[in-house]
């Protein structure tokens, strides 16, 4: 793996990586990409709570890393064991949208996905996810097929980047990218309401308590903020 020399050189300039065992060190420049090494780089030597002594291990499954330090609190000097999950790239691999429906040039509805849960075994109505979404160059975000095949001769009109959440900063250190893509549909006749659910704008009000989608509430919370909808 070619991994970025310019933040090996930082993360070895670290009083805490210099104090690491070699063989956490060598599993860390061995198998571990830039995300993991962008991460640990802004890591500080000491922070409000106090001093990293040293890095104890590192592992990486699923798409996911794992890391624990030692940490000194400079309160009472006692010495912790602190550990921080993340996405193996930095980030969550899957960003969250909603998509807005606009009806003459105005958005009327909201379009949600309707999935069952294989976490928790239940139907949910969610925002839809996208693996490895491309904004750059203007490019409008392709639909995943499962939304595409629920609502045929759809066409994007606008990309909105929403930015990112931190969905659990207690046990996940990843962000998500969240976003809301602006959709017309000619034939609304044809949209597909076993697999996504539409709201009306003017009822969404009634509708929130039964949105349980962490990602969809940070969405649609931006939106309002920003005068979207």
């Amino acid at each position: 793996m070619n991994l970025n020399n310019g933040l090996v050189l930082q993360l070895n300039k670290k009083k805490w990586f210099k104090n690491t065992n070699i063989t956490v060190k060598n599993k860390v420049l061995g198998k571990s990409g830039d995300g993991l090494l962008k991460f640990l780089v802004d890591i500080d030597e000491e922070n409000e709570f106090g001093e990293i002594i040293k890095l104890t291990d590192y592992w990486e499954r699923y798409g996911l890393f794992g890391v624990s330090f030692d940490v000194r609190c400079q309160e009472n000097n006692q010495q912790i064991t602190t550990k921080i999950i993340n996405w193996k790239d930095g980030k969550n691999p899957l960003a969250r949208g909603i998509i807005l429906i606009e009806v003459s040039g105005k958005i009327k509805y909201l379009l949600l996905e309707k999935k069952f849960n294989l976490i928790n075994f239940k139907n949910e109505i969610k925002s839809f996810s996208v693996a490895y979404p491309d904004f750059s160059d203007g490019k409008l975000i392709k639909l995943p097929q499962r939304i595409k095949k629920a609502i045929p001769d759809s066409t994007i009109n606008k990309f909105i980047d929403l930015g990112y959440v931190y969905p659990e900063d207690s046990l996940i250190a990843g962000k998500t990218d969240i976003f809301a893509l602006k959709v017309s549909i000619p034939k609304m006749e044809l949209i597909d309401k076993t697999k996504v659910k539409m709201v009306e704008l003017t009822e969404l009000h009634t509708s929130i308590d039964i949105f349980k989608d962490a990602y969809l509430l940070a969405i649609i919370t931006k939106l309002k903020f920003n005068n979207i909808i």
